[in-house]
């Protein structure tokens, strides 16, 4: 049983009850099985959240100082490249100007955790949106990509520049994931949440984007793992990524899930 649920990939809650006729003997068991998959990942989600949060506290003091160091090498490098007039030093200067570029971003990304990477938040159609951060951020790769929107799609109240970022994150590991090349599909559909859904959404109505890559997979001992800070199987990744993708979901009051198997 065991090896066949974890096939299916559910979580089970299995309970047992003897059965004892008069003299006491055993005569039988009633197996009760139970299908507890949706409350096992809310749990993960909570203690994922948990995590987040800690984070945050240490993540937002380093980030703000740190990002007030960055702008001022920053500063006098911007003017070190306009006086300077020696093609090999300029050369030099625009490289360390490309890194600082790269450290803000981290930095930026540190800051979602904190109080201060909190959402600014306008209603406002996701049609259009999604198309031009979606093309723009697959433009000059080899994927192709089709985009499949519902008529008639809810607008939402979400952040522009952090929606954007979740969006680049997942296509940006989807590339990673089909170095060759290959299709994803993206799909945008509204849905709507009960009350009594074993979810960690609260009732009302949700758009749910979909992204679909046909890249090599994630094996399962991984899976559970993608979201958590500081996580990456990528040599020179930062493990910021996704963990910063479910921090501004989470934010923007949704929820982020993955589904994957090897090949």
């Amino acid at each position: 049983l065991e090896k066949f649920v974890d096939s299916l990939g559910i979580w089970l809650d299995v309970r047992s009850y003897p059965i004892f006729d008069p003299e006491g003997n055993l005569r039988g068991i009633v197996e009760h099985l139970r299908d507890i998959t949706r409350q096992k990942r809310a749990e993960a989600e909570l203690v994922r959240t948990e995590k987040l949060a800690s984070l945050a506290i240490l993540a937002g003091g380093i980030a703000h100082d740190f990002n007030n160091l960055l702008g001022g090498i920053y500063g006098n490098l911007e003017m070190a490249r306009t006086a300077s007039l020696n093609p090999e030093a300029s050369a030099f200067l625009d490289a360390s100007l490309k890194t600082m570029n790269r450290a803000k971003g981290l930095t930026q990304q540190l800051l979602t955790f904190a109080k201060g990477g909190a959402p600014i938040r306008k209603a406002a159609c996701l049609d259009g949106f999604l198309n031009e951060t979606v093309n723009f951020a697959l433009s000059g790769s080899r994927l192709s990509c089709a985009i499949d929107i519902e008529a008639g799609l809810w607008p939402c109240e979400y952040d522009a520049n952090q929606l954007g970022q979740v969006i680049d994150n997942i296509l940006i590991n989807a590339q990673q994931a089909m170095p060759m090349g290959g299709a994803i599909e993206v799909t945008a559909r509204n849905v709507m949440v009960g009350a009594n859904e074993s979810t960690a959404l609260t009732a009302g109505r949700y758009v749910r984007i979909s992204f679909r890559d046909h890249g090599v997979g994630i094996p399962g001992d991984l899976l559970e793992k993608i979201f958590d800070p500081f996580f990456t199987t990528k040599q020179q990744g930062s493990g910021l990524g996704l963990a910063t993708s479910f921090s501004i979901i989470k934010q923007h009051g949704g929820t982020i899930a993955v589904e994957s198997e090897l090949g």
